[in-house]
Parts: C-alpha cells; sequence; structure tokens
C-alpha cells in the first residue's frame, strides 16, 4: 500500500514541472535576501569594527596629548586615516563670529576650499541654508548637486561627498565647538556608527576642556611664582632699606657737628679769606651728604619728602660745578636752559639724584667721549603719547 501511495505521489510530481519550478524560485529569492542582509550585517559590522578602532585611537591620542592645537590635528588625521572618512574639520566655539564657526583644525582637504566653510550652532532656522550643529547630538545632512539645494551642498556634492554629520563638543553643558565628518557614501552614518563617533566626539571634548584646565592651572602657577618672587624681593629691598635708613640715620648725626663747626669756623673769619672760603666749601660738601641721606631715609620710608617749589634751571646750575668732576675731561657738558620754564612741585634732594643718575648714565653711553647736553624745556603732552607711556597724564610738563 505504501509502495504504490509513493508511485502514485512521484507520478504526480512528474506530472507537475511548474510546481517544482516555483518552489526553486522561492528558494533562490529566499537565498539572494538572506545573502543580501548578511552582506548587510557584514558591511555594518566593518563600519562599527572601524568605528570602534577610530573610537580607541582617538582615546590613546587623548591620553598623550600635551596640546590643544596638536590634539585637534591628531584627531582630524585619524578620522580620514583611521576612520576612511575623506574630509573631517573641527572648529571652536572661541573664535565663533556672527553665530559661526569655521574651521579650526581639518584634515583631507587643504587651501581655499576650508575658507568657504562654516558651520551654525544650535540654530534650526538657519538650518536650510548652513550647515547647522545642534548642542543635543548629531545632525546628518545628504548632500544634493540639484540647483534648489543650499550652495554648501551642491558644493560638497560637487566634491564627491554624500552626506556630512555634525556632532557637538560639549562639556559640563557648554559648548567648545564643532566636529564634522564628510562622508562619499550615500549610506554613511548609521545609528550604531553614529553613536560611536559621538562618543568619540565626548572624548574629545573632554580632553580639551582637561587641557585648557591644565593650561589655566600652569599659568595660575606661574603667576603666583612670579608674586611670590616679587614678595620676597620686596622684603629683601624693605630689609635693605631698613639697614639703609639706619646707617643713614647715622651718618646724619655725625654730619650734624660738622656743619655746625663749619658754619661757626667761616663765621669767625672775615670774608674773602682762604680759611673762610674752606670752611665753606667743607659746609657745602657736608650739606650735600646729608641731603643725599635725606633721600636715602626717604626710600627706606623713615624721613618724608620735602614737597616744594622748586626751578629745574636753578637746581641744574647748582649741580653743574657736582657734574663736572663726575663727568670725563673727553666729554663736554652742554647746559640748554630755556628761561622761561615752569617751576615744579617736588622734592630736592630727588630731582638732584634723579639729574646725577641720567648724567651718569649718559656718561656710560659714551665710552669714546662726546658732548653730552642737559635741556630744560616747556613741552605738552597729548593723549597719543599718555597712551603709550605708563601713568602719565595729558597736560603740560
Amino acid at each position: 500500500m505504501i509502495e504504490k501511495n509513493g508511485a502514485a505521489n512521484l507520478l504526480a510530481g512528474r506530472n507537475a514541472p511548474g510546481s517544482l519550478a516555483r518552489a526553486f524560485d522561492a528558494l533562490a529569492l529566499s537565498l539572494r535576501s538572506q545573502e543580501q542582509l548578511l552582506l548587510a550585517a557584514s558591511t555594518d559590522l566593518c563600519v562599527t569594527n572601524r568605528a570602534l578602532r577610530l573610537l580607541s585611537a582617538c582615546n590613546q591620542t587623548l591620553i598623550r596629548a600635551t596640546a590643544e592645537d596638536v590634539l585637534l590635528t591628531q584627531i582630524c588625521q585619524l578620522i580620514v586615516t583611521v576612520g576612511a572618512y575623506p574630509f573631517a574639520w573641527i572648529g571652536l566655539a572661541d573664535d565663533m563670529a556672527e553665530g559661526k564657526m569655521r574651521p579650526y583644525m581639518s584634515a583631507g582637504v587643504e587651501g581655499d576650499r576650508l575658507q568657504e566653510l562654516c558651520c551654525v550652532w544650535g540654530n534650526e532656522a538657519d538650518a536650510a541654508s548652513h550647515l547647522t550643529a545642534m548642542p543635543d547630538g548629531p545632525v546628518v545632512v545628504p548632500t544634493t548637486a540639484v540647483r534648489s539645494a543650499p550652495a554648501w551642498q551642491q558644493a560638497a556634492a560637487a566634491r564627491g561627498y554624500q552626506a556630512v554629520a555634525t556632532f557637538p563638543l560639549n562639556y559640563a553643558s557648554h559648548p567648545l565647538g564643532v566636529l564634522a565628518i564628510y562622508a562619499d557614501n550615500p549610506d554613511a552614518f548609521g545609528v550604531p556608527e553614529l553613536n560611536l563617533l559621538q562618543e568619540m566626539a565626548d572624548d574629545v571634548a573632554f580632553g580639551v576642556a582637561t587641557l585648557r584646565t591644565a593650561a589655566e592651572r600652569q599659568q595660575l602657577e606661574a603667576k603666583t611664582e612670579r608674586l611670590t618672587a616679587q614678595l620676597q624681593q620686596a622684603q629683601r629691598m624693605e630689609s635693605i632699606g631698613l639697614l639703609a635708613g639706619g646707617i643713614a640715620h647715622d651718618f646724619n648725626n655725625v654730619l650734624v657737628p660738622i656743619l655746625a663747626y663749619a658754619e661757626l669756623g667761616s663765621m669767625s673769619l672775615a670774608p674773602g679769606t682762604p680759611a673762610r672760603d674752606k670752611f665753606e666749601k667743607i659746609y657745602a660738601a657736608a650739606e650735600r651728604a646729608a641731603a643725599l641721606t635725606r633721600q636715602i631715609l626717604a626710600v627706606s620710608r623713615r624721613q618724608v619728602l620735602q614737597i616744594a617749589t622748586i626751578h629745574p634751571n636753578e637746581v641744574i646750575a647748582e649741580l653743574n660745578k657736582m657734574l663736572c668732576r663726575l663727568i670725563r675731561e673727553d666729554i663736554t657738558v652742554n647746559l640748554v636752559l630755556t628761561p622761561d620754564v615752569a617751576p615744579i612741585n617736588a622734592d630736592r634732594t630727588q630731582i638732584e639724584q634723579v639729574i646725577l643718575n641720567l648724567m651718569v648714565n649718559a656718561r656710560d653711553a659714551l665710552p669714546n667721549g662726546g658732548t653730552l647736553t642737559v635741556e630744560t624745556a616747556n613741552v605738552e603732552l597729548d593723549a597719543a603719547y599718555a597712551a603709550t607711556h605708563r601713568d602719565v597724564e595729558p597736560g603740560q610738563y
């Protein structure tokens, strides 16, 4: 009975060739569908593995990074070499002008093309006409050569780019910049790929923020070191000033009897006698020494400045004899004193010391001799001069 049924079925199959052909077609279609699915899965797997390798390479670069510019350059280069994307660039929010970020570092394209690129940050109204980056996640835009498309899309399509993805560089909810990646495959930037690339962008943002924090800390430490050195120098100068003030005070006590006896000696002699002339020279020398001690005491904050109205021409004329002894014989001192020069309010001793210091510096600047001119004049310093000289107010001087 079974053999009869099998033979009957076989005979029926031979009599129905159309059914068998349809079965083979269905099987072939199923196999092709599965092959396509396997190919798509394999492609997705390759893209994911490539994105993972890119993420790993970027993290290794972040670990070794010491400078922001170098880091961003290396990240763009890795996107092109490891990620196999034709073009990538990074724009920084610090350089944003008129709401647009332009390439700060890039890889894949050089020259004038970079000047044509820009990205609008978080402005959906401009998304139709500009490449846009949103703060809450990546944005993928396909390129097209249609004339009605925005100019940037047509330019990208003309260079062979099929899609563009922008990734925000955020750190602690603060936008640091944008990462733009261009692809030559219209099916690029699937969901797994976008997630990995956004993770890479987040890591880059963290690295940039870390480097900036480190740079700020180094600047703060350097500033602290400078301030500490200045404080130590001020403390040393204060100690030296106190020491100099004490010595000047004791020296001034020694000068008091010299001045007194020189004055008494000159008063006891008739005018014009050689002895009186010597006493007067002793008194003048002691008076200059006393003025010097007053200046040292003023520097050490132990002497109040004696501000008075003085005439610069008179001060220079009185210093002229001393200047001749300070200046070498191969240097000629030329005094050009304006008769109507205005008087000034200052401490006479300090003005004398300033003039002496200027003369000594000028002398040292003339090793081969020459002419040294001391000139007084009334001048007016304008706002342009004051802008380039610290602590100077415009006006008459």
